[in-house]
């Protein structure tokens, strides 16, 4: 029971570290505030103002599933597969974010690393609980 409800605990947190994102970006979707230099065009600013609020809907509903599924998940065994994939799934966000910092061209970077090193946290604790054996920790 107590490996179970450690994942569905990280699950929570985890949905939550996505939501508010995604809330964040849906309601201030201008990148202006955010760009190191501003963009002179005004062709491109709605674009890049609908882009980011279909991503931050994006992570919304993905963090409110994987909240959701925190709370509806009790046997190990899928837990450990979801905690595999799950761990998978954030390699990708990690080196999207690693490329944006690397492309230096936004001000907050502060906010950029923190989410890069959370989600690097959870991608590292994911794979350890996909691939723990959860029965010692069953007692």
């Amino acid at each position: 029971m107590l490996f179970t409800f450690e994942v569905n605990k990280l699950m929570l947190i985890d949905g939550i570290l996505f939501i508010i994102p995604g809330i964040n970006i849906m309601l201030f979707p201008n990148p202006q505030r955010s760009l190191g230099s501003k963009l002179e065009s005004k062709t491109a600013l709605p674009l890049f103002i609908d882009i980011r609020r279909i991503l931050g809907a994006t992570y919304a509903a993905m963090g409110l599933i994987i909240a959701a599924m925190g709370g509806i998940i009790s046997r190990t065994d899928e837990l450990n597969k979801f905690a595999i994939f799950r761990s998978a799934s954030l390699v990708f966000i990690v080196i999207a974010i690693g490329l944006q910092l690397a492309r230096n061209k936004w001000k907050r970077k502060r906010v950029i690393l923190m989410y890069l090193l959370l989600y690097s946290l959870l991608m590292v604790l994911y794979f350890l609980l996909g691939v723990i054996d959860p029965l010692p920790l069953q007692a």
